[in-house]
């Protein structure tokens, strides 16, 4: 496992600090404070069903609750939490980056606070799950994917927020 560290990384030319994640038995804390981001990368595991369980209080409209696996810009499968700093949007996406097929994405809202989900990454589909709403998505996503849960700002944002993950797997 790691925890991202440094100063304008992406996404979103963010500053990532250490001290914004505490990682114990049974509860993964991210936090943003101060303008500062935080993320927790995760050792490869493969194919399978990644679920978790968290906590999200109301997002500010320009954070993100990233929830996700990843190898590159071109192979990524998202569960994300914002509004994308427009007050209009709807507050949850499911999206599939770039493959062999044009970018899939999904919108909607979502107005619990505990959530549960997974997503289910296997040689011919995609399955993604938050709070009941399932969508499956037929199409290959290859590439060496790690999970990744990250907290962080599309543009400067002063509001702290934390969330808490009490499963991940």
């Amino acid at each position: 496992m790691q925890i991202k560290d440094g100063n304008n990384l992406g996404p979103g030319n963010n500053n990532w600090r250490k001290e914004n994640v505490t990682i114990g038995d049974k509860i993964i804390k991210l936090r943003r404070k101060n303008n500062t981001s935080s993320e927790v990368v995760f050792d490869f595991k493969g194919y399978g069903k990644y679920a978790f369980e968290c906590e999200v209080p109301y997002l500010p409209q320009n954070v993100v609750l990233g929830i996700f696996l990843y190898a590159d810009d071109e192979h990524e499968v998202d569960i994300e939490f914002s509004q994308w700093g427009k007050w209009w949007n709807s507050n949850c996406q499911f999206v599939i980056q770039k493959n062999e097929l044009p970018m899939f994405q999904s919108r909607f809202w979502n107005f619990k606070k505990y959530n549960k989900g997974y997503i289910n990454w296997t040689p011919n589909y995609i399955e993604f799950n938050l709070n009941n709403r399932t969508h499956k998505v037929v199409r290959k996503c290859t590439g060496k994917m790690k999970l990744i849960l990250n907290l962080w700002a599309i543009r400067p944002d002063f509001n702290d927020v934390e969330v808490d993950f009490y499963k991940w797997t």
